[in-house]
């Protein structure tokens, strides 16, 4: 009988904290043993709620574990459309054949802000919008050990912008694994993707790791709306690569780094619910070390990330407000760069309690440069962030086990220098002054849960989170003025349109309740799960209604000024659950389940990102497979109910919601394993229909797939 089996809870600690330590193991995902925790566990092991490894059934956290057998048997390339086949309570918004939001329990919108991802414990989230670029991780799917789906406000465990969830993708770690992989996949829309892995260990030493790949594919051919009010469909492209090597350089002392590079192009829509072609690249670099020390397991590591973003096409002229129409053409470029310090402390006190304190210094700045906007040649907002956090992690007794974690955080705003192409930034017509960018504010966030395994079948958790949402770059800081100088109706004065960040936007904080229950059912080889949930927001990020007035501009020439600006909209309160089942039993394998979600907004909230509505209220997910000697069988479907979707036709105008009716789609993937490096799969996703309406952006396809997996 595996040790993990034992039903002694101290044993269990123990066993846990043995591994931990004969790994030099931590939170930091490239120095953890996985393959040698689970073994001891015999079910998925995570290490990101406390830092100490624990079974997932085990953290103080709503928590979902999709393991490589799972994305291999969903037959799906794409992270997004693999938390969307498992991930019972994730809300995904396809905006076109490669472009992806991803929410968690409703308050769903594009470039969704509430989200954290990580790849092995590196922030992937970009500060310009607060937002994830799905489309251009620089990932190989096949390289992904387990991805973690954490539901819930979880700031003070996993940093800011944990307002909703987490999603942390952990890959193979060359310290401890060999996995040479490489794919190619033919499918419809033209579409062609490779990947490849190679790892060279070390012997008791360590080890590097190369991934690269990409795809190309043609966009869907329409919205649920009609042919796009904007530039023409891009078809998307994507690049990556990325590079690794961690080494032992003593028994307790590990260092690594990691490198990527990665590019796309393809559509997008923003958060004004727009439609655009976007190019994007990104680059990373990471380095850090980990000492087993007589004072604890200190780690620090540092990250660089530097993300290119340019937008292009063609926009309706502001003066289509007052009467007139036209078009003009914009190119917008934004850098915004992250740099990370964190260092951190593991430790025990005695034999139930581990704490783990921690000290975090960020560094965030953006530039712009358009020739649609006068705007800064330099950075226009620059901020430091300094935080000061610890968990507490209490093993009151064998069944019973408490985790409280607190992060202070400071951020120190200011705008940098610079010149505008043909006004005076902070001139007379602008509402703020440089001053008013200098400025200092606080943030508190809290996580507590309690985790009671009642029998060796029962498991209570009730936890709560107070998660914080920082305001982006663009929120805060960006100051645009575009003059425009032709199509004005008689009369008119010259028009600027103005698109304006406030330095006195709030966070947005959100307390989320949560109580969950989960049991195993022998008799049907199978685990139970009933979740459920309140959360809470106040001040939330967005848009604010438009305004137009006249005045002078620095010049003192009398201008009409079109302002877009961003602020607090309010208030708004969720409530839902989830069920679900999931098992195995000789080759076969099932999951199903259920979820449902209501999101009440306040009157501006409604007025302008509408949540109620935004993602579907009730979700159907289920998927089963038998294997049969060398075949793999599997299928999926997916149901969502009716949505209310917010989409903008003319700048500076509200949107409009957008009904779509409820949907279902069919997935299905055959498997034939030549020998035991060779496979090859033929799979399909939306095949209950030619065209499926999910959103008023794009119409979703019936896709087809052949790929070929060889392990060398």
């Amino acid at each position: 009988m595996k040790r993990s089996l034992m039903k002694s809870g101290s044993v269990v600690v123990f066993s846990a904290v043995a591994a931990f330590v004969l790994s030099g193991g931590q939170a930091r995902a490239q120095f953890i043993n996985y393959g040698a925790l689970q073994d001891i566990f015999d079910e998925p092991v995570t290490t990101s709620a406390t830092g100490t490894p624990q079974r997932a059934s085990e953290t103080a956290a709503d928590m979902t574990i999709i393991t490589a057998d799972q994305i291999r048997q969903s037959g799906l390339r794409k992270i997004p459309e693999i938390l969307n086949m498992y991930a019972a309570g994730l809300n995904l918004l396809q905006t076109g054949v490669n472009e992806y939001d991803v929410g968690i329990r409703g308050f769903q919108q594009p470039y969704s802000p509430r989200l954290l991802v990580l790849i092995d414990g590196r922030q992937v989230f970009n500060y310009d919008y607060s937002r994830t670029q799905w489309e251009n991780l620089p990932i190989n799917v096949d390289d992904i050990r387990q991805i973690e789906v954490v539901r819930g406000a979880s700031s003070a465990l996993f940093g800011s912008n944990a307002t909703s969830g987490v999603v942390n993708i952990i890959t193979y770690s060359p310290l401890y694994d060999t996995n040479n992989v490489a794919n190619f996949t033919l499918g419809t829309q033209s579409s062609y993707q490779g990947d490849a892995t190679v790892t060279q260990r070390i012997d008791r030493v360590g080890g590097v790791k190369v991934s690269t790949g990409g795809l190309t594919e043609h966009e869907f051919a329409g919205t649920a709306t009609g042919p796009s009010d904007y530039a023409g469909a891009e078809n998307p492209f994507h690049g990556y690569v990325n590079g690794s090597g961690y080494f032992k350089v003593s028994p307790t002392f590990i260092v690594g780094g990691e490198i990527s590079a990665s590019r796309k192009k393809g559509e997008e829509v923003l958060p004004d619910f727009t439609e655009h072609t976007t190019s994007t690249t990104t680059y990373s670099v990471r380095g850090g070390w980990q000492w087993a020390s007589p004072f604890g397991t200190i780690k620090h590591d540092n990250y660089i990330n530097q993300n290119i973003l340019d937008y292009t096409g063609q926009f309706p002229n502001p003066y289509a407000l007052l009467g007139a129409y036209g078009t003009d053409p914009q190119v917008v470029s934004t850098t915004n760069s992250l740099f990370v310090s964190r260092m951190e402390d593991l430790f025990d006190v005695g034999p139930s309690h581990t704490f783990r304190i921690a000290g975090e210094y960020r560094h965030k700045y953006i530039t712009f440069k358009s020739n649609y906007y006068d705007t800064y040649e330099k950075p226009i907002i620059n901020q430091d962030v300094f935080s000061l956090g610890g968990t507490w992690l209490w093993h009151i007794r064998d069944d019973l086990s408490w985790t409280n974690a607190a992060q202070y955080e400071v951020n120190q705003m200011d705008a940098m220098g610079g010149t505008l192409n043909d006004t005076v930034l902070f001139g007379s017509t602008q509402p703020y002054t440089k001053a008013d960018f200098d400025r200092q504010f606080q943030t508190f966030a809290f996580n507590s849960g309690l985790v009671w395994t009642v029998t060796d079948k029962d498991t209570l958790r009730a936890t709560y989170g107070r998660g914080i949402q920082d305001p982006s770059l663009i929120n805060a800081g960006f100051f645009g003025n575009e003059y425009i100088t032709s199509g004005a109706p008689p009369g008119y004065p010259r028009l600027v349109y103005q698109a304006l960040g406030s330095p006195y936007i709030k966070p947005t904080i959100m307390n989320d309740y949560n109580l969950a229950y989960d049991r195993k059912v022998p008799e049907i080889f199978s685990k139970v799960h009933v979740a459920a949930y309140y959360k809470s927001s106040r001040d939330i990020i967005g848009d604010l209604t438009p305004t137009v007035t006249t005045g002078l501009d620095s010049h003192g020439e009398l201008v009409t000024i079109m302002t877009q600006g961003q602020g607090n909209l309010g208030p708004a309160h969720g409530i839902g659950g989830e069920l679900s089942i999931d098992g195995t039993f000789d080759g076969f394998r099932w999951d199903a389940s259920y979820s449902y979600t209501y999101v009440h907004d306040s009157a501006a909230v409604k007025e302008h990102l509408a949540f109620n509505g935004s993602a579907p209220q009730h979700e159907i997910r289920g998927h089963v497979g038998k294997t049969i000697g060398k075949w793999e069988l599997d299928g999926s479907t997916h149901y969502g109910s009716s949505t209310d979707v917010l989409r903008t036709t003319t700048p500076l105008s509200l949107p409009t919601i957008v009904h779509i009716d409820n949907y279902y789609t069919v997935g299905a993937r055959v498997g034939y394993k030549i020998d035991d490096n060779f496979v090859v799969a033929l799979s399909g996703s939306n095949l209950s229909n030619m065209r499926t309406k999910e959103n008023p952006y794009t119409i979703l396809e019936r896709r087809l797939f052949l790929g070929v997996t060889m392990h060398f």
